[in-house]
């Protein structure tokens, strides 16, 4: 979708047929040769993964630390990085998943934005995100799955479960 947009190309009921067989021939193509870059590099790789840790992990960090200020040529994404680093890692240690963590990173500048031109749009009344069904409704799960993990909600919620015998 992104590809589309960028080649000023709508996606929908109106696009070209030839635009749709070309991607999905460079999807096969594509398929095909990761397979046999699999193939011919998979022992290389387990070369790789036996390498020591203490040989393994610093060639990791520095690769990360030039992965990710090239990204976005900043100091900022290095801060970035390096609390994220370290969030995940107390996540890690407190048994938490963190993949979650990695999901609200790669898309929390995504629904920054949108929910600002949201709110651009709406004058700034949170009343849009409200006026229509299936919005409230999916704002009132997300509330209802917020409070379902404060402490005194889930003791609340266990004792009413015990009560009616369910």
């Amino acid at each position: 979708m992104g590809a589309f947009r960028i080649n000023n190309i709508i996606p929908g009921p109106t696009i070209d047929p030839q635009i749709i067989l070309r991607v999905c021939a460079i999807m096969v193509l594509a398929s095909l040769t990761m397979f046999l870059m699999g193939l011919f590099t998979a022992r290389v790789f387990i070369r790789i993964l036996r390498l020591p840790q203490t040989v393994f992990l610093p060639v990791v960090m520095v690769l990360t630390t030039i992965g990710s200020f090239s990204v976005g040529g900043g100091i900022n994404d290095l801060y970035l990085m390096l609390g994220v680093g370290a969030l995940a890692y107390a996540m890690n240690l407190l048994k938490y998943p963190i993949a979650p963590l990695v999901i609200g990173v790669i898309l929390g500048g995504l629904f920054d934005e949108t929910f600002r031109r949201s709110l651009f749009l709406a004058d700034g009344g949170l009343s849009v995100f409200l006026s229509r069904p299936g919005a409230a409704i999916l704002v009132a799960l997300n509330l209802a799955l917020v409070a379902s993990q404060i402490g005194f909600v889930k003791r609340g919620i266990r004792s009413l479960w015990r009560t009616t015998g369910t």
